[in-house]
């Protein structure tokens, strides 16, 4: 934002209002049309992150125990996935958003759908929500 309105900085500040309304006026359309060029569940930025994750799921080794609980295998390393309960023992399906590397390795082997276990907060519908109020 600062390096946005570094121009109107001087400007009396009724002018800077003015300025930053429609800078923020510009940055809701650009979104929202963004948001809707979008042609994939989630919004591009999760969609592309979200590949990114799957292709670096291939190399992994997925051992079941149960029907939700695995152990995945990456460059030696263990990990524990419960498909329930949205957990891995690496804590980044806890903390982040969509799956981690290790429960979509489980999900491209036993061909779930991914999306099920993306937040609804990384959709496009909610993309779309979010900009749908004018400035």
């Amino acid at each position: 934002m600062n390096s946005a309105n570094k121009a109107a900085r001087d400007l009396p500040i009724y002018d800077l209002l003015d300025y930053l309304m429609k800078l923020v006026a510009a940055w809701n359309n650009t979104n929202r049309n963004g948001a809707l060029a979008t042609g994939t569940t989630l919004s591009t930025k999760y969609e592309i992150l979200l590949r990114e994750k799957i292709i670096a799921s291939r190399s992994m080794t997925i051992t079941p125990s149960n029907e939700h609980l695995y152990t995945v295998v990456h460059d030696r390393r263990r990990f524990v996935v419960c498909m329930r309960e949205r957990k891995c023992s690496c804590k980044r399906f806890q903390l982040d958003v969509i799956p981690c590397e290790h429960a979509l390795a489980i999900m491209t082997k036993y061909h779930m759908d991914e999306y099920k276990y993306c937040s609804v907060y990384c959709s496009k519908d909610y993309m779309l929500k979010t900009y749908e109020f004018p400035v």
